[in-house]
């Protein structure tokens, strides 16, 4: 293996009824489910819904979620 190659994990967060981003998701990127989550904490508090591995799990074309960067 060359260099110190680490291997991100990507999560879809959610956004659900009444809150600022209703309908929307959020993409992040750490080395663990856990970073990511840490990470959204950071960014947006509790003001999200739900977590997934994949936006097909998320629903994002099923619900047609917008991407809040």
């Amino acid at each position: 293996m060359k260099g110190n190659m680490t291997h991100l994990v990507k999560q879809i967060f959610t956004f659900g009824f009444g809150q600022q981003f209703e309908g929307g998701y959020h993409i992040v990127f750490a080395e663990t489910k856990d970073e990511c989550r840490k990470k959204m904490f950071k960014r947006f508090g509790r003001k999200w819904s739900a977590q997934y591995n994949t936006k097909e799990e998320a629903g994002v074309k099923k619900y047609n979620l917008r991407e809040i960067k």
